[in-house]
């Protein structure tokens, strides 16, 4: 049992909160289902006083159509003892929505005392549609898979002995991140030690997907056109493109490719980056990028046996993407920077309450050059910039530029930067 303390931190932060409902928020295998158990594993809760239904379990046995949520959980209920409900994989539950309304309800008026744990792995408008009628009732934590800082972990890596990267640990990160990499960051694929093992458990996840958990939405003859393009758009990570050009390349109807789109990013397979602009004349507005939620699945896709260094760039600037993301906190927003010249800036965060903005730009050399776009960037939109940000192989340093700090960090470095609790977005 790993102990995933990003996580755990957020968790038993909400545990003496009965007044709400928490929920576990992303794809499949990232190990929500582990993490709860963890709770127990680690001490936090007492196994005595938590009911876990496992209803994924329930639906391969055939059992969950059959079976009602309310009767099952007051059949089990210890008035007294329980103290906390934990529902596993709750989106195949029918009328979960009113369901968990009831019994938050019912918890708030003092008719019961347990905390209601939920796990999603469905869509996330499907989420929203669903617990409508949980507003004010309900927290939510993004679960992702592991991050590289995790991985290290698990690894046994020390990290808080590193301050500067030495040339050994350098050799070690290095190692460490092509596997990473190349395989991914599902926590079972992390933790299984034969590489060949690896790319068992990747095609098992693959083939799941395809005909568990997207064929349900497909008929029988999407399901070639929706295999296609999956591999269609893994060609297009870390590129923008339109909706017009993937019907245009695929000879598909916009209403199939935006059913494809829907269905791949709400189940978090990929990222659709936005555009950040204010002048459509001059910068890109329509056009999304994208971004696998896993390399080792990205790899899959495209059907490569490795990462040859004409697509290493893609995996790199998709690793960064990922780390941000599952860092970031909920009143940051990424985006993506383009004119219409074709310049481009890699990422643009933008920070709700104070409304400043952060250009980060990726490079997989060992330059500290300052991309030519900054200083365009810069003329356009001054007053909101905080720092700009320069990730590279191997340089670690702070420059300023134009009356602003320009932060050089290594993506090497990045897990330091998060390790530290150090403000990625402090300008």
């Amino acid at each position: 049992m790993f102990k995933r303390n990003l996580y755990l931190s957020k968790i038993l932060a909400e545990l003496d909160n009965k007044q709400d409902i928490l929920f576990l928020v992303w794809a499949r295998q990232v190990g929500k289902t582990s993490l709860l158990k963890s709770l127990i594993e680690f001490n936090y809760i007492k196994e005595e006083e938590t009911l876990f239904l496992y209803w994924d379990k329930l639906l391969e046995l055939g059992l969950s159509k059959s079976i009602d949520l309310e009767i099952l959980v007051f059949n089990k209920i210890n008035r007294e003892q329980l103290k906390f409900l934990i529902i596993d994989e709750a989106q195949y539950i029918k009328n979960i929505g009113l369901i968990l309304k009831i019994f938050i309800d019912q918890v708030r008026k003092w008719d019961f005392n347990f905390k209601i744990i939920v796990t999603w792995s469905w869509s996330l408008e499907t989420f929203r549609g669903i617990t409508d009628s949980l507003i004010g009732r309900k927290k939510i934590i993004q679960v992702h898979s592991l991050s590289f800082m995790e991985f290290l972990e698990y690894k046994q890596f020390d990290i808080k002995s590193v301050q500067v990267i030495s040339l050994e640990n350098k050799n070690i990160l290095n190692a460490y991140l092509d596997e990473f990499i190349s395989y991914g960051s599902y926590p079972r694929v992390v933790m299984e030690n034969s590489l060949e093992k690896k790319l068992e458990i990747l095609n098992n996840l693959y083939n799941d997907y395809i005909y568990k958990d997207i064929w349900f939405y497909l008929k029988e003859d999407e399901v070639i056109s929706f295999d296609k393009f999956l591999k269609y758009v893994s060609t297009w990570v870390c590129s923008s493109v339109a909706v017009d050009k993937i019907i245009w390349d695929l000879w598909i109807s916009k209403r199939l490719a935006d059913k494809f789109l829907f269905l791949v990013e709400n189940t978090f397979v990929i990222n659709l980056v936005p555009a950040f602009f204010q002048n459509k004349q001059k910068e890109l507005s329509k056009a999304k990028k994208i971004y696998f939620s896993d390399l080792g699945f990205l790899r899959k896709v495209l059907g490569i046996s490795f990462i040859a260094w004409d697509v290493r760039w893609k995996f790199i600037e998709n690793f960064v993407f990922m780390e941000i993301l599952k860092y970031k906190s909920d009143l940051e927003n990424i985006y993506y920077y383009g004119k219409k010249s074709q310049s481009e800036i890699d990422f643009i965060l933008q920070n709700e309450f104070s409304g400043k903005i952060f250009p980060i730009e990726v490079k997989t050399g060992s330059k500290d050059n300052i991309p030519i776009i900054f200083k365009s960037f810069l003329e356009d939109y001054r007053e909101k910039i905080g720092n700009f940000y320069l990730i590279n192989n191997d340089i670690c340093k702070m420059r300023e530029v134009w009356k602003k700090q320009l932060k050089v960090i290594s993506y090497l470095n990045l897990f330091v930067e998060f390790y530290a609790g150090l403000d990625f977005y402090n300008d």
